[in-house]
């Protein structure tokens, strides 16, 4: 694990709310897994405001450019001072954190399920298995409460992987919650 300075790459507005964070961070690519996070502390220098670090799940790792991806919503004080830092702002983060995910090697059908920022995780599992394993028919059912809430699919289409969307106001894929 590690604990110390990173450097924002990318902090990119996507939808209203939602932000796709970038960072050079290789000891944390070497060896982060799909369905690990990372703990951010953002508070400024010498101030514990606020005290905690959040935690954010890994969207894309890549290891050719030592850097890894995470996408956040703007939900309180930390993620708010979060999205107002710009590239080149130093970070300091602990991880890789968490187990991962794995399933079983004779696996031939996989299902994600996802809603709102629960994606990130999902599709770096996503891109690791279209990666290195063949054969697999994965599907993803992603869910919002509106079209906005439903991010990148260009990047899901892109890995050929089959998108059923669901929006709570019916502004995108079927009405209603993803799990129905």
């Amino acid at each position: 694990m590690f604990y110390g300075k990173v450097l924002i790459t990318e902090n990119h507005n996507l939808a209203p709310g939602y932000y796709r964070l970038t960072l050079l961070a290789p000891e944390v690519a070497v060896c982060a897994k799909p369905g690990q996070f990372i703990q951010i502390r953002v508070a400024g220098s010498g101030s514990n405001d606020p005290l905690l670090a959040r935690p954010i799940s890994i969207f894309r790792i890549n290891t050719a450019e030592n850097t890894i991806a995470l996408i956040y919503k703007v939900v309180g004080r930390g993620t708010s001072i979060l999205s107002g830092l710009n590239q080149g702002t130093v970070l300091e983060i602990m991880g890789p954190v968490g187990n991962g995910f794995t399933i079983p090697p004779d696996t031939t059908k996989i299902a994600l399920i996802a809603g709102g920022v629960g994606m990130p995780p999902l599709f770096c599992f996503a891109e690791e298995l279209v990666r290195s394993r063949l054969g697999e028919q994965i599907h993803l059912f992603y869910g919002g409460r509106s079209k906005s809430d439903i991010l990148e699919l260009d990047l899901w289409n892109q890995l050929g992987i089959k998108v059923v969307t669901a929006t709570e106001d019916g502004s995108m894929g079927q009405r209603g919650l993803v799990t129905e």
